[in-house]
């Protein structure tokens, strides 16, 4: 499944963004392009992140006696990922604003982008500790369903 459409930030100008995969998933990638790239650079790793979770989620489906051969043919909807990719502002096909670009009024592009898409709200994003994701071995059951968010980013060009 495919879906894009434009974020408008407070500041006033959109993102464009694209959301690949399954809109079901678990695990969420968001891929940051560098400073002056374009959203298509991520093109080839979105295509191997689609083709790795959609084998990934037919051998799950496999490992737990679950599979129906008709039903598992690799689409978006089996996919263990939701993966995002966007133009940063004044990219692509974003818009510029007349602020500064730095790396904290991007980093704050992307937490209002996130809250926007539904991968954090208020309440995980201001607990947000590494461990949470990296350690389930004393998670209770409903922690461990949690959704997992995966931040890939490029250079951003010596900013």
């Amino acid at each position: 499944t495919t879906s894009t459409g434009n974020f408008l930030c407070p500041s006033g100008y959109s993102i464009y963004y694209e959301l690949l995969g399954n809109p079901n998933a678990r695990d969420k990638v968001i891929l940051i392009m560098g400073f002056a790239c374009h959203r298509v650079y991520w093109d080839p790793l979105v295509d191997l992140l689609l083709e790795f979770g959609a084998r990934s989620s037919i051998k799950s489906d496999m490992d737990n006696s679950n599979i129906n051969n008709n039903n598992n043919t690799g689409n978006s909807h089996n996919n263990m990922y939701q993966i995002c990719v966007f133009d940063g502002r004044g990219f692509g096909k974003s818009t510029s604003g007349v602020s500064w670009y730095s790396t904290n009024n991007m980093s704050e592009d992307i937490v209002a982008f996130l809250h926007y898409i539904g991968w954090i709200n208020s309440s995980t994003y201001s607990t947000v500790n590494l461990s949470t994701y990296s350690d389930n071995r004393n998670k209770s059951v409903a922690d461990r369903d949690l959704p997992r968010l995966h931040v890939v980013g490029w250079s951003m060009g010596g900013m």
